[in-house]
Order: C-alpha cells, then structure tokens, then sequence
C-alpha cells in the first residue's frame, strides 16, 4: 500500500476496480471475488 497516488478519490468511486489497476496480483484475486459477489 505503499504506492498511493492521487487516485485516492477514484477508490472511493471505482472501489475494487480500481485496486485491478493499482495492485495488479494478490490484490487482483481479492477484487475479482468482491466484483462476482456483488
């Protein structure tokens, strides 16, 4: 979590999304699964 730009805003919009683009890898999997549950 270190490489936090100024998308910070676009987190609270785009949500998991967003983590696909910013952690592209372990992350991916956590987005994916919250993106099918909902």
């Amino acid at each position: 979590m270190k490489s936090h730009p100024p998308q910070g805003d676009i987190q609270s919009i785009e949500g998991p999304e967003k983590n696909d683009k910013l952690y592209p890898g372990e992350e991916d999997t956590d987005s994916s699964v919250i993106l099918d549950v909902k």
